[in-house]
């Protein structure tokens, strides 16, 4: 979701009155959400594209099956930690957006 919807979403819980406490963590869940989601999807494709690309990537492995689990996990855990820090620093800053602001700014 782009921050600007997220402001949006955040200014609108304002408006319609919900209860102060809920707007912050509703939607904090719903960026959290978004990013596990995104993250679940590509390691998802990425088992996809290696079951379907393993034969073809083993003559460019060196000393390395492409079932290696070691390497799999490995490799699995360095682009998931890789698109997690991409992913943190907007997270972090659509969390911290002030609904009333948001709206003002609207």
């Amino acid at each position: 979701m782009p921050q600007g919807e997220v402001a949006a979403f955040a200014g609108l819980r304002v408006v319609d009155e919900s209860p102060r406490g809920n707007v912050v963590p509703s939607q904090n869940r719903l960026l959290w959400g978004e990013t596990i989601l995104l993250l679940t999807a590509g390691v998802v494709l990425r088992f996809a594209a290696h079951a379907a690309l393993a034969g073809r990537i083993r003559p460019v492995l060196y000393e390395v099956q492409p079932s290696n689990p070691v390497a799999l996990t490995s490799a699995l855990l360095l682009v998931t930690a890789a698109a997690f820090l991409a992913a943190l620093p907007p997270l972090l800053r659509a969390i911290r957006i002030d609904p009333a602001a948001a709206l003002r700014q609207e």
